[in-house]
């Protein structure tokens, strides 16, 4: 009779791994290139996301440029981290993020190449699957 509940207890745990860790493995990365109109130096990223999701903007800018970011999420779910050029989401630490810096900044930039604006949530609301929708409105300018 031990023997069955200790193979129960075996397969329950599991079971329980294999839902958390598909849970992970099937978060998006969604990659989106940042162009601006001509004569323009600035546009609003719109969009939306469930759960684990993120979204990851690419746009070139100049070393000594300026960004400035405003962050309108109409839930006030999504949160951004911005990354220096070469530098990655889940590897390297962010040059500013919205969750300490809050959700309107501007910065100047240290090296020209493509920064990386990474749109996500905190993992509390992440793992009960919430929709996060977002308005960005992006400038870079000397």
């Amino acid at each position: 009779m031990r023997h069955k509940k200790v193979k129960y207890l075996i397969s329950a745990v599991l079971i329980t791994g294999a839902v958390l860790t598909s849970t992970y493995s099937f978060a998006q990365i969604i990659e989106k290139p940042v162009t601006f109109k001509k004569g323009s130096y600035g546009t609003v990223l719109k969009g939306s996301f469930k759960g684990y999701d993120t979204v990851h903007y690419t746009v070139y800018a100049k070393a000594g440029q300026q960004l400035a970011l405003d962050l309108i999420g109409k839930n006030n779910l999504a949160e951004v981290n911005i990354f220096a050029p070469g530098d990655r989401p889940g590897i390297s630490e962010a040059i500013s993020r919205s969750s300490v810096d809050g959700g309107s900044l501007e910065i100047t930039l240290n090296e020209t190449g493509t920064y990386t604006i990474q749109v996500y949530q905190m993992r509390n609301t992440a793992r009960r699957g919430q929709v996060a929708n977002y308005n960005i409105d992006l400038k870079i300018f000397n």
